[in-house]
């Protein structure tokens, strides 16, 4: 598997497991190529942002947004 650095990261980008703290690898010409499971494990668990990491919630039910009251006089109607 080709792994791709992402926008917010450079060739010099040290990849770390959070877990133990050990590099796992670094980007080369802004790619990585491994067949090692763990690191693909690691990698999509911790790094790859397309996959949401934490469920919605009120998935379908949106928050009902309370409109700010206005104070003040109210506008003069023109004639």
């Amino acid at each position: 598997m080709i792994i791709k650095r992402k926008a917010n990261q450079t060739d010099k980008t040290i990849i770390l497991n959070p877990e133990t703290r050990q590099v796992l690898f670094q980007f080369e010409n802004g790619e990585f190529k491994t067949d090692d499971n763990s690191i693909i494990t690691i990698w999509n668990k911790y790094y790859n942002n397309d996959v949401p990491s934490e469920p919605e919630i009120n998935r379908g039910q949106e928050e009902e947004i309370e409109k700010p009251k206005r104070r003040g006089r109210p506008k003069k109607k023109a004639e």
